[in-house]
């Protein structure tokens, strides 16, 4: 599917694979992935077309919610974060948790580089503008954890590039839910970010 798309990164959530490791795939796409060592919980990944793999300079097999993955392309560095937040209703400490290691693992990417955070990031940002943050075409209202990936956001001069662009009604929801009853989709909601540091 990736290669008849003409998609070269592909980030991966909640892959509940165990243990982490690089390994090559249909056509030599490569997937590095990351997840718990003793169970199939969670889990991150990003498959990498065998052209963009050439480049890998670092990889960081975080935990089984974060990896990242940094690209030297010509002695210029881009990385990429997979990143996969805990659910609604989980307790705010986990919550906490995750955006420590998330602010640590941003900390130790190289300088001078491009990042891209890709991921579930499990919250709702809202449709409210914040400066340099949030752009004028999100969805809906924030909730709790929204305010979490906001105020991280801000705090490392990221941008949710989702809300930068207008979108055709059916690519701005990544998540729904199936009504068995009415035999429809009756909730849906953004949760799936592209986030970038330019």
């Amino acid at each position: 599917m990736m290669q008849e798309k003409n998609i070269s990164i592909l980030g991966l959530s909640e892959t509940r694979w165990k243990g982490h490791d690089r390994i090559k795939h249909h056509n030599d796409y490569e997937i590095i992935y990351s997840g718990h060592e003793q169970n199939c919980k969670h889990g991150v990944g990003i498959i990498l077309s065998p052209s963009v793999a050439t480049h890998v300079h670092t990889i960081s097999y975080v935990n089984a919610r974060i990896i990242a993955v940094t690209l030297n392309i010509n002695h210029y560095y881009v990385s990429f974060v997979q990143a996969y937040a805990p659910q609604q209703g989980r307790p705010i400490e986990e919550k906490t948790a995750f955006y420590d290691k998330l602010q640590d693992t941003l900390d130790s990417l190289p300088v001078t580089g491009d990042i891209i955070l890709l991921g579930d990031l499990n919250g709702h940002v809202g449709s409210e503008a914040v400066e340099n943050v949030i752009g004028h075409f999100g969805i809906g209202s924030k909730n709790e954890a929204g305010e979490m990936l906001i105020d991280f956001c801000a705090r490392n001069g990221l941008s949710v590039m989702n809300t930068f662009f207008k979108h055709q009604e059916s690519h701005q929801y990544t998540w729904y839910r199936y009504n068995s009853q009415l035999g429809v989709y009756d909730q849906k909601t953004q949760i799936d970010f592209v986030i970038t540091n330019k």
